[in-house]
């Protein structure tokens, strides 16, 4: 294919995430929505990666699976998972790609509705 400088499609699926010609800020925007919580580039890398990565989902691990996982469990419900084995997500994300995802509290900026009307549009 030609080389356009966009990255490729990005595949996640259950603890395997595949994502061609990704920058760090494309890599934390994922991590972000993998982990349903706020991922920040902090590494200063620039250009693009190829990425591949797996783990195993744990139970309320901060992966949107783990933390669905959770739920089930915490409803009662047994949860059959597929055979895994690896590391959780932090842990894979730093053995298999090199980085550490650290908590730390950051300013964050965030939109607040106060107010809607509802505006009658002309048919």
């Amino acid at each position: 294919h030609v080389d356009s400088g966009e990255p490729d499609q990005t595949t996640i699926n259950f603890g395997r995430l595949r994502a061609d010609r990704q920058t760090m800020p494309g890599l934390a925007d994922i991590l972000n929505r993998i982990m349903d919580r706020p991922v920040v580039n902090e590494t200063g890398l620039s250009g693009t990666y190829d990425i591949l990565l797996h783990w195993s989902p744990e139970a309320h691990d901060g992966s949107m699976a783990g933390m669905k996982i959770g739920m089930a469990r915490d409803s009662g419900h047994e949860v059959k998972l597929p055979p895994m084995e690896g590391p959780n997500l932090i842990t894979a994300v730093q053995q298999q790609l090199g980085l550490r995802l650290d908590a730390k509290r950051l300013p964050v900026e965030i939109l607040v509705v106060d107010h809607a009307e509802k505006v009658p549009v002309e048919n």
